[in-house]
């Protein structure tokens, strides 16, 4: 899975993760792994990983920093949107979910370095 930090604690090394398949967010956490094994993240970071869902809560494993702050401004623009009134629907062939969706920039992402 691929996804953006939009929160991150580097103390703790816990973040939580937007995925891409715009489901649930998932969480990183150092339960079970030694802190010094996980990334320092940063919000905006992008990441890739390994989604398990335990009792409904999706677990980040295995994260590996794909670009580093790839989107830095994230979190505050889905705050922003999350505090303006709903958008109401279009009357266009456009998909009239997409009202209140952040759009991110069209590019490539690259692949994350492996040992």
């Amino acid at each position: 899975m691929i996804g953006v930090v939009i929160w991150s604690d580097r103390v703790d090394r816990k973040a939580v993760i937007w995925c891409e398949d715009h489901g649930n967010l998932a969480y990183l956490n150092n339960e079970g792994e030694m802190p010094e094994a996980l990334p320092e993240l940063e919000e905006g970071d992008i990441v890739k990983f390994r989604l398990q869902e335990r009792q409904s809560i999706r677990l980040a494993h295995d994260v590996a920093v794909v670009e580093t702050e790839g989107y830095t401004g994230l979190s505050g623009a889905l705050k922003a949107t999350a505090d303006r009134e709903p958008a109401a629907p279009v009357e266009t062939n456009s998909n009239p979910r997409m009202g209140n969706v952040v759009r991110l920039p069209r590019r490539g992402i690259p692949m994350a370095r492996t040992a």
